[in-house]
């Protein structure tokens, strides 16, 4: 009987996806398939928005006020940072990433996420933050820099928390921007498909 079902062929459920796999190959064919329904979770409590990236982020910024920028790949983007979230959209692709924004102690923390269906791992971004200063009336000058070598990747932005990331970038409270609780950080960030 086991030679039996070992030859059986099953076909993929997916959607658009035409493979056929031994059925006991099926569970781990469907798990990392393409075709995978990309659906992530709305960060803001109580919501129940579930959809593919590119409809979260209109949602995000629609019924959120969540910013939303679009970046070109392989360009640098200058940006005021001053939100938890802030999220970005990948220009040609539709790929969305989360700005994750944290404190650490005096200093805030930033990295970014890929935000994506679980399975899928293509394409693979690599992710490059800096910020310049510390800003005027100092007369000092430096760079503080991260560079995200594959980008995390998350269905749920809610449970994003920056400082459990694998890398963020810290910048110091000497090159943030305004005054209590309007601080913000001068970021600059390019994405790259790998």
């Amino acid at each position: 009987m086991d030679d039996i079902v070992s030859l059986a062929m099953v076909e993929c459920s997916h959607d658009g996806c035409k493979s056929s796999v031994p059925y006991h190959e099926l569970d781990g064919h469907e798990s990392t398939c393409p075709h995978v329904p990309c659906y992530c979770y709305c960060p803001e409590p109580g919501c129940g928005f579930v959809g593919p990236p590119e409809l979260l982020l209109g949602h995000l910024a629609a019924l959120h006020s969540v910013p939303v920028h679009t970046v070109d790949y392989g360009k640098v983007h200058r940006l005021r940072v001053l939100e938890p979230r802030f999220m970005l959209h990948g220009e040609g692709d539709d790929s969305a990433f989360l700005l994750a924004v944290g404190v650490l102690g005096a200093a805030m923390v930033v990295s970014a996420v890929c935000i994506r269906a679980g399975a899928l791992r293509q394409p693979q971004y690599m992710v490059k933050l800096w910020v310049n200063g510390p800003p005027p009336p100092s007369s000092a000058a430096g760079r503080i820099e991260c560079e995200l070598e594959a980008v995390t990747s998350s269905t749920r932005p809610g449970e994003v928390v920056v400082k459990e990331l694998p890398s963020f970038l810290t910048v110091p409270p000497a090159y943030l921007v305004g005054s209590g609780a309007s601080k913000a950080v001068i970021l600059d960030i390019r994405i790259d498909k790998m």
